[in-house]
């Protein structure tokens, strides 16, 4: 928010009301929001109409998570690609998708990456790529 300070000055120098200032910064703010809640992964959560507090935001993937999807050499088990897949569509945070993204890279085996081209992954990493370029994440991008 503004300060009532800042609107006025910055009133002042454009010669218009401190309010029409305020009401200028507010409305863009809700501008923003609602363009980055229709994102594909929202960046902000809805607030609750009745009270300024965000909505409850989903737990973190964690290494216990993708543990049992993935062999002790770090690539991933037989039985477990659709699993898989269904947790990379979940995976919303730069670190989890970096986290399945390790799991990606050290599955050798021909089958096992054919299985999960098969059930979507490929598709999902697209995903991955394009938002990421979006918000400039280099990060991932580079891990990709």
């Amino acid at each position: 928010t503004i300060s009532p300070q800042d609107a006025h000055n910055l009133a002042e120098r454009a010669g218009i009301d401190g309010a029409k200032v305020q009401r200028f910064f507010q409305t863009m703010r809700g501008r923003v929001r609602k363009y980055l809640l229709r994102l594909p992964n929202p960046v902000v959560t809805k607030r609750s109409k009745r009270s300024d507090e965000a909505a409850v935001v989903p737990e973190a993937l964690s290494e216990r998570d993708v543990q049992p999807l993935s062999c002790p050499a770090g690539g991933l088990v037989h039985d477990k690609v659709p699993a898989f897949v269904e947790v990379m569509k979940q995976a919303r945070r730069i670190g989890e998708r970096m986290m399945l993204l390790r799991v990606v890279r050290n599955t050798k085996e021909m089958p096992l990456l054919e299985e999960l081209v098969q059930h979507g992954a490929l598709k999902e990493l697209t995903k991955w790529v394009i938002e990421a370029k979006d918000a400039q994440a280099t990060l991932l991008l580079m891990g990709i």
